[in-house]
């Protein structure tokens, strides 16, 4: 699906102006924050993207090698899909191509031979190793614009903002 975005956002009270003419019944600054949203959200993984490819990796790639950095004892691609909340199919995408690079392997589970654990070979802990900290220096220089106290008011509001987003249970 195609992403349409603003480059150029429209100011504040124009954009205020005509919504509350043109419909009056929207919130218009609503919609304002929600494309300031969508803009540092793009803006954000452009980044970070053009970051890691100088280490010739995609964010995708990195954050699973980060993932299993922390899950010395591996687990199975299922489980990196519902932890990660992205398709099984997406996971085998980034497990194969990491691979091939030799960061991860895939072993068999102990416990159920028709499953496999993937793992972090030496070469991808090496990695991880030597690029985390240049990585977690880029997210520094990132929200270096806000005090400590800000980030965390940021985090505040990003949290109950997605709480607001997320479905409720389904009882049974």
């Amino acid at each position: 699906m195609a992403t349409f975005l603003f480059k150029i956002l429209p100011g504040k009270q124009e954009l205020l102006n005509t919504l509350s003419t043109s419909y009056p019944e929207a919130d218009p600054l609503s919609l304002y924050t929600h494309m300031w949203l969508r803009l540092l959200g793009t803006t954000l993984e452009d980044s970070v993207e053009t970051f890691l490819r100088r280490l010739d990796m995609s964010s995708g790639r990195f954050l699973l090698l980060m993932f299993l950095e922390l899950r010395s004892q591996g687990m199975k691609p299922s489980e990196i899909a519902a932890n990660l909340s992205v398709t099984q199919a997406t996971v085998t995408g980034l497990i194969d191509g990491l691979e091939q690079t030799g960061f991860v392997q895939r072993r068999e589970h102990e416990k159920d031979r028709r499953a496999c654990v993937v793992t972090l070979t030496d070469k991808g802990q090496t990695f991880i190793r030597e690029n985390r900290p240049q990585f977690t220096k880029k997210l520094s220089e990132i929200y270096s614009p806000l005090a400590t106290e800000e980030r965390q008011q940021l985090i505040t509001l990003l949290e109950k903002l997605f709480q607001s987003l997320k479905p409720a249970p389904i009882s049974s």
